[in-house]
């Protein structure tokens, strides 16, 4: 009977050690961190993003196991070697084709979407993944506000979707928020 114990014991210690890594790993719906991206836009991520910046732009990526949440901002109209962005639907349709082109994508979806009364592109399309073989399902919101051009990116990194995946995303997308000035 002892020996049952304790077999049971090391059985269930071993199945413990081997899931708080994984429940670790896995950000809770109510763990998102919100993050502003400059004067105006602030999104949540699932863990707080590492910030990088240069040449004008401004990147805050989270890294995940099945998938990267992506933030690009930059002051479009402030940049001297772009010509100022004077009709927005035309500059999303040209984001939308340089995607496709530069990642060799099939466009997927494409909605528009609002953020306190301004007008944006979200759209998604099947590219190989980077550095992969496998095609994945990468989706984009673009939004043009006073000058500014937000990206903002969901890409998964594994060819079987998360549970979770859609809900993130969805929550990724819709946490944005501007700043009044």
């Amino acid at each position: 009977m002892k020996h049952l114990l304790s077999a049971k014991r090391t059985f269930l210690l071993l199945i413990i050690t081997c899931l708080i890594p994984l429940l670790a790993s896995t950000p809770l719906a109510n763990d998102w961190k919100r993050q502003q991206i400059d004067q105006r836009l602030s999104v949540e991520f699932p863990i707080v993003p590492v910030h990088k910046s240069g040449y004008g732009s401004l990147l805050y990526n989270s890294i995940l196991p099945d998938a990267a949440y992506i933030v690009a901002a930059i002051h479009y109209n402030k940049q001297p070697h772009l010509r100022p962005i004077t009709e927005p639907y035309t500059y999303y349709l040209s984001m939308l084709n340089s995607s496709l082109r530069d990642f060799k994508g099939t466009m997927v979806d494409s909605s528009t979407f609002e953020v306190d009364n301004y007008k944006g592109l979200q759209y998604a399309f099947s590219a190989l993944h980077p550095g992969g073989k496998r095609k994945l399902i990468r989706t984009k919101r673009v939004l043009f506000v006073e000058g500014w051009v937000y990206q903002v990116e969901y890409m998964p990194l594994t060819a079987v979707t998360s549970k979770d995946g859609p809900v993130n995303m969805k929550k990724f997308f819709d946490s944005m928020r501007l700043t009044n000035m």
